[in-house]
């Protein structure tokens, strides 16, 4: 598909990405209703000026990455990595990797207000581990295309928005941002429950007792979530074989690692590697 058309502040250098548009070229798009799905491939340098998009949307990397600049913070987007831009937010992208894959999960203001939705509903998505996942899920049903996949996408995120609203709205206590900051540096390791529980200086019932409800699964859950989202970033980034993968994230056996990677994503691991 060829590379959209742009539109440019002529006073400023910005440009204002429509509808569907990002800087890179299209490689298949999905309107479920007022949700877009947009695999975007970028094998060339493009533009790196600031810009901004007319509706929200969410990134996920796939494969590459940049150095994503915004006005108040720099981020390093790797593959695994979720974003979330606000309507008309503006960012750029510096030292994009090539190739590099993202997928883009758009919500037009039509959909928002149908679902009586409003941004920061959106953005709060983001903090539920399941988030990334689950535009994998939505992905893989636009990838079908049959009668079913608009209806399936929307049920995806009205699912993942319900399960983020039972999040609690106050901030997570310190000790559980220490335990979960720990889980992802070290997400080879399989500390114990006491050992967590020293490590955050409460008591080992208190983790038991309020993991879950700050980060919507178990401790358990959690951490198999992450060794999945290490393969995420490994798959693309790699020469490993996907039993070297498996071997590397922690699974037990290839089977075990598949069967897992396909419960989060609906995709099998052999397939994702080919994105």
């Amino acid at each position: 598909m060829a590379q959209v058309s742009l539109l440019s502040d002529s006073t400023s250098g910005m440009i204002n990405l429509s509808k569907g548009q990002y800087l890179g070229n299209n490689r298949q798009s999905y309107d479920a209703g007022g949700i877009i799905l947009t695999e975007t491939e970028y094998h060339n340098k493009v533009f790196e000026g600031w810009h901004a998009h007319e509706n929200i949307h969410i990134s996920l990397i796939i494969k590459g990455g940049n150095r994503e600049e915004r006005q108040q913070r720099d981020t390093a987007a790797l593959p695994g990595t979720l974003l979330f831009y606000h309507q008309g937010e503006l960012h750029r992208n510096l030292h994009t990797s090539h190739p590099s894959k993202n997928i883009n999960l758009e919500i037009t203001g039509e959909f928002m207000r149908r679902y009586e939705l409003g941004e920061n509903d959106l953005e709060k998505i983001t903090r539920h581990p399941d988030a990334g996942f689950s535009l994998l899920k939505m992905y893989h049903e636009a990838a079908q295309a049959d009668h079913f996949s608009a209806a399936a996408i929307q049920m995806l995120l009205l699912e993942l928005l319900s399960d983020t609203k039972k999040l609690p709205e106050k901030q997570a206590p310190q000790w559980l941002k220490t335990i979960v900051s720990f889980l992802q540096d070290n997400w080879q390791q399989y500390p114990g429950l006491e050992e967590l529980a020293g490590l955050s200086g409460v008591n080992p019932i208190t983790v038991s007792k309020h993991f879950s409800t700050y980060m919507g699964c178990t401790l358990g859950e959690y951490r198999r979530k992450l060794k999945i989202q290490h393969a995420l970033r490994l798959i693309p980034a790699s020469t490993l074989s996907l039993t070297e993968v498996a071997h590397c994230c922690g699974f037990a056996d290839q089977s075990h690692f598949t069967r897992n990677f396909r419960e989060l994503t609906h995709f099998l691991p052999k397939a994702y590697q080919k994105l």
